[in-house]
């Protein structure tokens, strides 16, 4: 179960059996809303990319706290995501169409 805070700092979660430790390996903490689509980099597996429910897609590198690019120009949620084979193109598809 999501903490729902997106400070940056590790949260303690809450279970049927007590509160856990988040040991996510990375936060994802520019999106506003619920990330929908994840995709990994193939060809270069340290690059990542999200896409949400706040209309935006970013470009991550794994362990920067901070996305490398903020992909903008959809209008409504994004529900998918996907590197080419090569790696060298991101695309992403919306609800907007």
């Amino acid at each position: 179960a999501w903490g729902g805070e997106t400070s940056g700092e590790p949260q303690a979660l809450e279970t049927l059996h007590g509160p856990i430790e988040d040991m996510s390996a990375q936060q994802l903490t520019a999106h506003t809303s619920a990330v929908f689509a994840v995709s990994v980099n193939a060809a270069n597996p340290y690059f990542f990319a999200t896409g949400g429910g706040d209309d935006v897609g970013y470009l991550w590198r794994v362990g920067l706290a901070e996305p490398v690019a903020r992909l903008q120009g959809h209008s409504e949620t994004i529900s998918s995501i996907g590197f080419s084979a090569d790696g060298n193109y991101l695309a992403t598809g919306g609800l907007d169409g």
